[in-house]
């Protein structure tokens, strides 16, 4: 940072530094404050990023709300149950022929 015209107390001419986040931010601002021939000023900026996150193979990743979570796992715990069900409905079954062929 100091390899700026920032270091040189002749020059007037204004610069701006960026910081990554309000922490590094307010480090500079201070440190900046602390020399005798700066006085520095800290300005929240907004960027829109997406972070949505990348897919790693060729289907696309899908973001959910909580909710949508919900139902997605309330539904995968009625269609299990339902193929339990189903399955101790074919052993029964199948349990009942055998006994009765014997």
């Amino acid at each position: 940072m100091t390899r700026t015209s920032v270091r040189s107390p002749g020059n007037a001419k204004p610069v701006e530094l960026w910081g990554f986040d309000r922490g590094q931010a307010e480090y500079l601002k201070n440190y900046f404050d602390a020399l005798p021939h700066t006085t520095a000023t800290m300005v929240r900026v907004r960027i829109a990023i997406d972070l949505t996150p990348k897919s790693k193979g060729e289907r696309p990743v899908t973001v959910w709300t909580p909710e949508e979570q919900e139902a997605w796992l309330a539904e995968q715990r009625r269609k299990d149950a339902e193929r339990k069900r189903e399955a101790r409905r074919s052993a029964a079954a199948c349990s009942s022929f055998r006994h009765i062929n014997r």
